[in-house]
C-alpha cells in the first residue's frame, strides 16, 4: 500500500509461507493472519492492497503485480 491520499501503510515485505495456500493454479493469502493493527481492519474502512508476486522456474521469473481497493466488509 502507498502513503497517499490519507493511505498509510500498515504492511509491507514477504508474506510468510504458512499464509499463502495453492489450489491447482489459485492461490489464497490470508492477509488478515498478517500483523497489521487492529484498527487498521475494522469494518467500514477503505484500503488499497497491491501484492507482486514473482513467479520462478529455473533461472526465469516473471513479476506480476495484483492491484484493489476497497472497504473491509463485515465477518459474515
Amino acid at each position: 500500500m502507498h502513503s497517499f491520499s490519507g493511505y498509510k501503510t500498515e504492511y509491507e515485505g514477504d508474506i510468510p509461507n504458512e499464509l499463502v495456500t495453492r489450489d491447482y493454479n489459485r492461490f489464497t493469502l490470508a492477509l488478515g493472519k498478517l500483523k497489521i493493527p487492529d484498527e487498521a481492519l475494522r469494518p467500514g474502512v477503505n484500503v488499497d492492497i497491491e501484492v507482486v508476486a514473482t513467479r520462478s522456474l529455473g533461472i526465469r521469473s516473471a513479476k506480476q503485480t495484483i492491484s484493489w481497493q476497497g472497504a473491509i466488509r463485515k465477518p459474515r
